[in-house]
C-alpha cells in the first residue's frame, strides 16, 4: 500500500472534526495548517509511545533489562 495524499487529508480533517465537505470549503491556507498540525501531532504521539516503551524496558535502578540467551549451558 502506497502513500495517499487524499487519505492523509481525510485523516487530518477527521482529526480536527471536519467532514469532507466542510474541510473542502476551507481556505487552502487553513487546510494546509490543519494537515501540518495533524502530522506534527502524529509524530509527537509516536515519540511519546517510543519513550514510554523505553521506560518500561528499564528497571527500578535505571539500567536496561537484559534478555537471557535461549541456549542453555
Amino acid at each position: 500500500m502506497g502513500y495517499s495524499l487524499e487519505y492523509d487529508w481525510a485523516r487530518a480533517a477527521r482529526w480536527r472534526g471536519y467532514d469532507h465537505a466542510t474541510f473542502d470549503d476551507l481556505a487552502p491556507e487553513h487546510q494546509v495548517l490543519t494537515i501540518a498540525e495533524y502530522r506534527i501531532e502524529q509524530r509527537i504521539q509516536a515519540v511519546d509511545a517510543w519513550q514510554s516503551q523505553q521506560e518500561r524496558k528499564t528497571t527500578r535502578h535505571g539500567t536496561p533489562t537484559r534478555r537471557r540467551s535461549a541456549r542453555r549451558r
